[in-house]
């Protein structure tokens, strides 16, 4: 059961913030792409950290989010979103763009954030 708990309130954290990251990309793109995607990174993970923590792997079922963890499981993801953007920026228009950052976030987020939250001995 504990398995399934942690996936149902993954994906209820994975629908909000693969909304909010992207929103965030695309209303902030008028001020360039990279700037656009500085500010959804770090305000969206900003948010999705306090979600992890009490929300989607709270301690009390066992997980162990801490700042550094959390760094570890947000880096590749947000590096992924950065080449994304760097790579499809004149290629793709601003709405698709922002698609295509969800769908890397999406495909990465739950497999590596559970390894990563599930690590013994890691700070």
């Amino acid at each position: 059961m504990r398995r399934h708990s942690a996936w149902i309130r993954f994906c209820l954290s994975g629908v909000f913030f693969t909304t909010l990251g992207p929103s965030l990309l695309w209303l902030s793109y008028p001020l360039g792409a990279f700037v656009a995607v500085g500010i959804s990174e770090i305000l969206a993970h900003s948010l999705r950290f306090v979600s992890f923590r009490w929300f989607v792997f709270p301690a009390s079922k066992g997980y162990k989010v801490t700042a550094i963890r959390y760094i570890l499981s947000a880096v590749p993801i947000s590096l992924a979103n950065l080449l994304a953007v760097a790579l499809l920026r004149n290629q793709l228009d601003r709405t698709t763009l922002s698609f295509s950052v969800a769908l890397i976030s999406v495909s990465m987020g739950f497999l590596w954030s559970r390894f990563v939250y599930t690590l013994p001995k890691f700070h």
